[in-house]
């Protein structure tokens, strides 16, 4: 599966929201160079689609 374009828009939320939130196996995520160091700083990496499918629409 392929993500496009993931970097946060909302000022409000993390910087790395989504990214966090897309992580699976077999999953490619296009982002901002912006968004991958802020992860590369602050990104907590855990398999999230597969763990918490149903609260993805959440964060």
């Amino acid at each position: 599966m392929l993500w496009a374009s993931t970097g946060t828009k909302e000022p409000a939320y993390s910087d790395v929201k989504y990214i966090e939130a897309l992580i699976a196996p077999d999953t490619i995520n296009t982002v901002p160079k912006d968004a991958l160091i802020a992860f590369n700083e602050q990104g907590k990496v855990n398999n999230s689609l597969e763990n918490d499918l149903w609260s993805v629409n959440e964060r």
